[in-house]
């Protein structure tokens, strides 16, 4: 049945879910956790070096004539500066995943959002639609109470009613169709329909 179109379809289709927002915000929490334990890795690694750098300086400061614990101290210094720049990289990888996270998050909530909005509004016009329903049958049982040129003119009128509501009708249907973000863009002629079968015949 066509009346029956835009109300089905307001309940299918792969839309988002509060599951797939907390999902995401779990994700997020996550990967803060990772950028966390990255920064705490890196910081160990680094002090590690740095206190083995240290031991180092201070055997070659107590031995000022040796190369080689100048040149142990010039290698520490090499490996510190290393673990220094492996820890912020590893920081900056997990931050931008954090980041990359918090935008999917954000843009799934915005979805859900925008998608519970929609319903709400095509709920709405799925009732205007029942109420042209109720309106076209109440005019059918006068119909058959009439004869001649009354019952022409009521004919033809319920005809124009009828085209008017599959309007509306079709009108919802697109709405509903379009992306979740730009289902407002829609909105205007859902409207004109609307108040079209909202008219008298």
């Amino acid at each position: 049945m066509a009346g029956l179109s835009a109300i089905i379809f307001a309940s299918s289709g792969c839309e988002v879910t509060p599951s797939d927002v907390n999902a995401a915000k779990e994700n997020v929490r996550a990967q803060q956790n990772e950028t966390a334990q990255a920064r705490a890795a890196g910081n160990e690694a680094v002090r590690e070096q740095a206190q083995r750098e240290k031991e180092l300086r201070e055997t070659a400061m107590r031995r000022p004539n040796d190369p080689e614990a100048q040149a142990k101290v010039n290698e520490a210094e090499k490996e510190t500066a290393e673990a220094r720049q492996k820890a912020n990289e590893k920081v900056a990888e997990e931050e931008k995943a954090t980041q990359k996270a918090k935008a999917e998050a954000e843009r799934l909530a915005a979805e859900l959002k925008a998608g519970e909005a929609r319903d709400a509004y095509v709920k709405g016009m799925n009732d205007e639609l029942e109420k042209v329903d109720a309106r076209i049958e109440a005019m059918r049982d006068r119909l058959a109470k009439l004869e001649g040129a009354e019952h022409e003119k009521l004919s033809a009128d319920i005809e124009v009613l009828k085209v008017r509501r599959e309007a509306l009708d079709d009108a919802i249907f697109e709405l509903k169709n379009e992306d979740v973000m730009k289902w407002e863009s829609k909105k205007p002629a859902v409207e004109q329909a609307k108040s079209d079968a909202q008219k008298d015949v």
